[in-house]
């Protein structure tokens, strides 16, 4: 398992939605050279900051299509982490594209899969390199 791309930035306030469907988010500013062929996908990825740890993470490059909202967004949900990293700047190493980016009929159907996602990124992660 190889990176698919390293993404780096500082993390920006956002809506707040993560955080009320249970999910925390750590939004960062996307930039469009880089994300351009990563927009419209969930990924499993490790994440650090300040040289630290690497944390496992599950991200979502996109539109936001469930709420309509438009406009590109990278959003990093840390697994395991409780924590402010606003001001922080992150390395974000996408590992592994898990799905495509899609609507959902309501939150709850959105929460429900991306519950299914952490547990997808969680196996993905917990490989050694070069294992499928």
């Amino acid at each position: 398992m190889g990176d698919l791309a390293v993404l780096t930035g500082p993390v920006i306030p956002g809506r707040q939605r993560g955080r009320g469907l249970g999910l925390p988010t750590a939004n960062l500013e996307p930039d469009e050279a880089v994300t351009r062929e990563l927009t419209g996908a969930v990924y499993a990825a490790r994440v650090r900051w300040d040289n630290g740890p690497w944390h496992q993470a599950v991200v979502n490059i996109g539109t936001r299509p469930t709420f309509g909202e438009g406009g590109c967004s990278v959003e990093v949900h840390l697994l395991d982490f409780v924590g402010d990293l606003y001001g922080r700047s992150l390395e974000v190493k996408l590992e592994a594209r898990l799905r495509a980016e899609r609507r959902f009929d309501d939150a709850g159907a959105l929460v429900e899969q991306v519950k299914k996602d952490i547990a997808e990124a969680r196996a993905v992660l917990a490989r050694p390199a070069g294992r499928p």
